[in-house]
């Protein structure tokens, strides 16, 4: 049966508070024959309570055996209360029940007694963590000691669940890391970060689908020697004009605008060793080919050009004369002595010339490619 927990509390309790009735009494008594002589009367003698009683000594005898009969009531029904106490078998039996009912049959001390969840129901958890390591010992994912790490993610659960590669590499944080040099080397790291779209090994992924993807990052090392050799080969070329700056705040108009007019100052030099020359490009360029080809460029005044018949004021040969992709670039260095026979606006109006860019070819044949205003403005001093 069951154990009455509450029942032997109050018996103890009744047994506790009996003993300390019992504990008084016999004070009571120890305090009377206290009183008693050392050396009582010689055996047959006759005692004072027998021939005369004292009245004190009657009232005490009778009060001290009252007392007695009723600690022999007490602990007579005590006795009877003792008796209900459960054994310790009873006790071992209570408690095999109640274990029992709290997780079922069987041996309580076991893992089977304590529960009979399967392995599926412990996956279906929410929150569970994996304290260590899955290793994989072989296969298509790695090699040998590949080490996969599954962080915090909710829906997985376990081998042969039915979770898909999609559901894995949706997950926002996952890391992968592979061993083989197949796959970047021993010990190299893969880190896939966030992109939803991946869905692993043999998916219909492109590489197109990849790199479309708004953020990347590439860890390895991408430039080869031969490009690296290029952009030395430029900031080399780059450095040679910047070494030729002064130290102060210089700045540098070109003197052919991008609508093709050209600016000249009366008296001074357009030379390429100081980066001054004139350069004029001709964008998509339909003229006669440049291969051996030579490049003129003739100014005069633009009242003389429109009266007709009109003599050059300046005559150059062009320097380098060669095709940038689409585009002719034709370079011309002028001197001081050259632009100084040049009028001037003013007194001229602006674009007070003209200039003519004439090519002939290596077979002699002569073509005008562009036409084009000059302004020459004078020198201050």
């Amino acid at each position: 049966g069951s154990l009455d927990l509450d029942g032997l509390a109050t018996a103890l309790a009744t047994v506790d508070g009996k003993v300390v009735t019992v504990d008084t009494v016999v004070d009571a008594i120890k305090a009377k024959t206290d009183n008693l002589p050392a050396a009582p009367a010689a055996v047959g003698s006759q005692m004072d309570l027998v021939n005369a009683p004292n009245a004190t000594a009657i009232a005490a005898l009778q009060s001290g055996l009252a007392k007695w009969l009723d600690v022999q009531g007490e602990f007579s029904g005590l006795s009877i209360e003792i008796g209900q106490l459960p054994t310790a078998g009873d006790v071992a039996a209570e408690v095999d029940s109640v274990l029992t009912l709290a997780h079922g049959a069987g041996e309580w001390r076991t893992a089977t007694g304590f529960s009979t969840h399967s392995a599926a129901d412990v996956w279906s958890v929410e929150t569970r963590t994996i304290t260590g390591a899955v290793t994989l010992a072989n296969g298509p994912h790695g090699g040998p000691g590949a080490t996969l790490v599954l962080s915090d993610y909710s829906d997985f659960q376990g081998e042969g669940a039915g979770l898909t590669a999609e559901q894995v590499w949706t997950y926002a944080t996952r890391t992968v890391v592979l061993a083989d040099a197949a796959h970047g080397g021993e010990a190299a790291t893969i880190t896939l970060s966030d992109y939803s779209g991946f869905q692993g090994e043999a998916s219909s992924l492109t590489a197109e689908a990849i790199w479309n993807h708004a953020t990347r990052t590439l860890t390895s090392e991408l430039a080869t020697a031969a490009a690296l050799a290029v952009v030395d080969t430029v900031v080399d070329a780059i450095k040679a004009r910047t070494d030729t700056l002064t130290a102060g705040q210089v700045l540098a108009v070109s003197p052919v605008a991008d609508t093709g007019e050209i600016t000249l100052t009366a008296g001074d030099d357009y030379d390429a060793a100081a980066g001054t020359a004139l350069t004029l490009t001709i964008a998509g360029y339909a003229g006669p080919n440049l291969e051996g080809a030579t490049a003129t460029l003739r100014i005069c005044e633009e009242a003389a050009y429109n009266a007709g018949g009109a003599e050059a004021d300046l005559e150059a040969m062009a320097t380098s004369a060669a095709m940038d992709g689409a585009d002719a670039v034709f370079t011309f260095e002028l001197t001081a002595a050259q632009t100084a026979a040049l009028a001037t606006a003013p007194p001229d109006a602006l674009l007070n010339h003209v200039y003519q860019l004439e090519v002939a070819t290596a077979a002699g044949k002569v073509a005008t490619v562009s036409t084009g205003s000059v302004t020459v403005v004078g020198r201050i001093g």
